[in-house]
C-alpha cells in the first residue's frame, strides 16, 4: 500500500512540474506597486494590520453577486484586488500568492499539524476587459493551481530556478487570502471563546490582503510592510478597495479601468471644480 502510494505522489508531482512550467514560464514580472519609502536591499520585514469591516448592504452585496456570477467569494474577492493592483501598477501580468491546505491525502487526515502550502495565481489582464470576464479567467486559474498543488513551494523555486533576489520574493509581492470565520462552539457559561486577528507586527510580503466573512459581514485587512508604506497611504487602499467592492456590486459589466476607485479628497486635489 505504501509503494502505491508513492507511486501515485510521484505521478501528481510529475504532473504539477508540468503545470507550473508552463503558467510560471518565461520572466516572472515584478510587480511596481507605489512606494512611500525607498525598499531597503534587505527586507527587515517588520509590518502592520489595517482593517476595515464592511457595512452589511455591501456584504450581502458581495456575496450575492458571488451567487450570480456562479463563483466563490475568494474569487470574487481575489478579482478585486487584482484589478487593485492593476490600476495602481497599470502591469498586465500580475502574479499574487495565496496559501492552500494540503490536507489532500486520506492518510494526514487525523494528522494534527499546520498543513498549508502556497500557489501562485498568475493573472493577464487587459484595460478593456470586463469585471465579469476577470472573474472567469481567475476562476479557471484558481482550479488549475488547486489541482495541481501537490508541489511544495520550495520546491517549486528550486524546479524552475526563478532569478533570486534577497530583497524579493522570486514568484510574487503580494498575497490573498480569504476565510469564513466559523461561529465560536459554547463552552458554557463560565467560558467565552472570541476570535481576534493576531497582529504580529511582521509582514511576510509587501502587501496582503486578508477578507474575513463572519455572520454574513466581511472584513478586509491589509498587512503591510512599513519599510516601504506608510499608514495613510494604506488607508486610502482601504478607500479605493471599499470604492471597487462597490463598484463591481451596481455593474459587473463594466470594464476594469472604468470602475470608480477615487475618494472624495481625490476628486477635490485632482479635479477641482472652478470657483462660481
Amino acid at each position: 500500500a505504501m509503494d502505491v502510494y508513492r507511486y501515485t505522489l510521484a505521478i501528481e508531482n510529475h504532473q504539477s512540474t508540468g503545470h507550473w512550467t508552463e503558467k510560471l514560464s518565461g520572466e516572472i514580472p515584478v510587480l511596481d506597486l507605489p512606494k512611500d519609502f525607498q525598499a531597503p536591499l534587505q527586507p527587515s520585514f517588520k509590518g502592520a494590520f489595517n482593517v476595515q469591516l464592511l457595512d452589511d448592504k455591501l456584504s450581502k452585496g458581495i456575496l450575492k453577486l458571488a451567487s450570480e456570477l456562479g463563483t466563490t467569494p475568494y474569487v470574487l474577492l481575489l478579482s478585486v484586488y487584482y484589478v487593485q493592483l492593476f490600476r495602481y501598477t497599470q502591469q498586465d501580468d500580475i502574479l499574487v500568492g495565496s496559501p492552500i491546505s494540503n490536507r489532500n491525502q486520506k492518510a494526514l487526515e487525523e494528522l494534527m499539524g499546520f498543513f498549508n502550502d502556497t500557489v501562485v495565481l498568475r493573472v493577464k489582464l487587459t484595460s478593456e476587459m470586463s469585471f465579469k470576464e476577470l472573474v472567469n479567467q481567475v476562476r479557471s486559474v484558481t482550479l488549475e493551481a488547486f489541482e495541481n498543488n501537490d508541489m511544495p513551494f520550495e520546491t517549486l523555486v528550486k524546479t524552475l530556478k526563478p532569478k533570486r533576489s534577497l530583497s524579493t520574493n522570486p514568484f510574487f509581492q503580494v498575497m490573498f487570502l480569504y476565510d469564513s470565520v466559523e461561529n465560536t462552539p459554547s463552552f458554557g457559561t463560565d467560558l467565552e471563546v472570541t476570535s481576534q486577528t493576531y497582529a504580529s507586527k511582521v509582514s511576510k510580503f509587501d502587501l496582503t490582503l486578508f477578507m474575513y466573512e463572519s455572520n454574513g459581514t466581511l472584513t478586509s485587512s491589509f498587512e503591510y510592510a512599513t519599510d516601504i508604506f506608510s499608514e495613510e497611504t494604506i488607508d486610502r487602499m482601504q478607500q479605493h478597495l471599499k470604492l471597487l467592492l462597490n463598484g463591481v456590486v451596481e455593474n459587473p459589466e463594466q470594464s476594469i479601468s472604468d470602475v470608480l476607485m477615487i475618494t472624495d479628497e481625490e476628486q477635490q486635489l485632482f479635479f477641482p471644480k472652478p470657483d462660481d
